[in-house]
């Protein structure tokens, strides 16, 4: 699965200057995905890790060391540091780590998922995307509409190859 995520990543952003860190990303999104899918569905895992391939993409262009113009939120899901202590983290050098960055944003994506229940399913990343607290602000809900968009597009243009290697 690990190499169908690094070909959606180089898709997205072929020519980014830190495309040498894609395949531990690739294996992040994988491994936090299958831990702990948003979905429990037979395709929960790959609908998972479309979402966080998706969020990921918008929130950071897949740099495990980006920063936010306001130096509030860091890594690839761009986590502010006001999550922290929920998050059980306790420095923002911690979020630089693309594992801890992806369980850090699953668990936000989780709490988004659970409170935007009763709205449209483009809108589950809202609560996510406009900083927690609600799933109605404009630009939150464009936000999540975009990224489920595109997890969306990714899964169908784009979907998981299995090959039976068996006897």
């Amino acid at each position: 699965m690990a190499i169908w995520i690094l070909s959606l990543m180089q898709l997205l952003v072929p020519h980014a200057p830190y495309a040498d860190t894609f395949p531990a990303t690739a294996v992040a999104i994988e491994k936090v995905a299958h831990e702990s899918p948003l979905y429990d569905d037979d395709d929960g895992v790959v609908k998972t890790v479309a979402e966080l391939v998706s969020l990921s993409f918008h929130e950071s262009r897949f740099d495990p060391r980006a920063i936010d113009k306001t130096k509030q939120s860091y890594g690839l899901a761009q986590v502010d540091l006001s999550n922290l202590a929920t998050l059980g983290l306790t420095s923002k050098d911690e979020l630089f780590d693309p594992e801890t960055n992806l369980r850090a944003a699953l668990k936000l994506m989780k709490i988004s998922h659970r409170l935007c229940r009763q709205r449209a399913p483009e809108d589950g990343l809202a609560n996510y995307a406009s900083g927690g607290g609600t799933c109605s602000v404009p630009e939150g809900l464009a936000a999540s509409r975009r990224r489920m968009k595109l997890a969306k597009a990714l899964l169908r243009k784009h979907p998981p190859r299995w090959i039976d290697v068996s006897p």
